[in-house]
Formats: C-alpha cells, sequence, structure tokens
C-alpha cells in the first residue's frame, strides 16, 4: 500500500460533551492477491494498481485520561 494523499476535511469539537471530531480523507494505491501455499497467485493481479479513497471520521473525549482516537465512521 503506498499513502498518496491525507487531507484534513472537517474538525469540530462539542464543548458540552467535550467531545472532538475529525474527519480525514486517504488516497492511496495497492495491489490485492491471493496466495496459495505454494506462492502462487490464485486470485487478483500483483501487477494490477488500484486507486483507493477513503473517508475515516475519529472522535475523542477531551479532558480524559485516554489519549486513544476511536474510529466512529466510515465512507467511500
Amino acid at each position: 500500500i503506498g499513502v498518496r494523499e491525507t487531507t484534513v476535511v472537517d474538525a469540530q469539537f462539542d464543548e458540552a460533551q467535550s467531545r472532538a471530531e475529525i474527519t480525514m480523507r486517504f488516497v492511496a494505491e495497492l495491489t490485492s492477491v491471493v496466495r496459495d501455499r505454494g506462492g502462487d497467485i490464485v486470485e487478483g493481479d500483483a501487477k494490477k494498481v488500484k486507486r483507493q479513497k477513503d473517508t475515516w471520521t475519529f472522535a475523542r473525549n477531551m479532558g480524559t485520561d485516554d489519549p486513544n482516537w476511536h474510529l466512529v465512521a466510515t465512507d467511500a
């Protein structure tokens, strides 16, 4: 997988809930294959590159001891 672009699409903060959300757009180039036990390709093409675009939204409750952002939505 080769990430070609990462962009912040939106960022919001809900003061009442102390909750932050950030929406990111990822553009990547990838290949997909399935191989058998011998290493031979049984599905896909190792030379065919596909461009994948995804939008992911992460959220975090601010002011807590938990530093982790959680994935709350995805959209291709």
